[in-house]
């Protein structure tokens, strides 16, 4: 099936762009969000219509990314776990339990707007990667220290 982007889609192509995607996706998830339109001559026109006010508002939710990501520049979250002499850690820090720190600390994050790449499962420094736009990518810090014993 065919359709019009609505706004950048890193897998697909650009804002304005005719894109080939699966029919399920499409119905699925691009039209009834808001990313695209049925290719259809009536849906081009309506497209070149509002193009200008289309572009402006996906460059303001560019801009509105980039701000909340200037916040996270430099973005570093320590955890304390129990772990052993050698480092490994008794249990692993998933997806989840970054999430939890981070809303403990007041940051409050979506799932799909962390990346954590690696189940962790011994004390070092890991990077994970928040999701502010497709275009807005900030790198931050997760360091996993042994917790003090009493």
């Amino acid at each position: 099936m065919d359709v019009i982007l609505l706004e950048n889609i890193r897998s697909l192509g650009k804002l304005g762009e005719t894109a080939s995607v699966a029919r399920g996706y499409a119905r699925n998830y691009l039209i009834p969000y808001g990313k695209a339109l049925p290719a259809t001559g009536q849906n081009k026109a309506f497209f070149e219509a509002q193009r200008q006010h289309l572009e402006d508002q996906a460059a303001a939710r560019v801009q509105q990314a980039q701000e909340q990501a200037a916040q996270f520049k430099e973005f570093q979250i320590v955890v304390h776990a129990e772990a052993t002499a050698e480092g490994k850690l008794f249990g692993a820090i998933k997806l989840a339990d970054l999430l939890k720190v981070m809303a403990d600390k007041g940051h409050e994050f979506k799932k799909n707007q962390v990346r954590l790449d690696e189940t962790i499962r011994e004390i070092g420094e890991y990077q994970f990667e928040l999701h502010f736009h497709p275009e807005v990518i900030v790198t931050g810090s997760l360091l996993i220290k042994a917790q003090e014993s009493h």
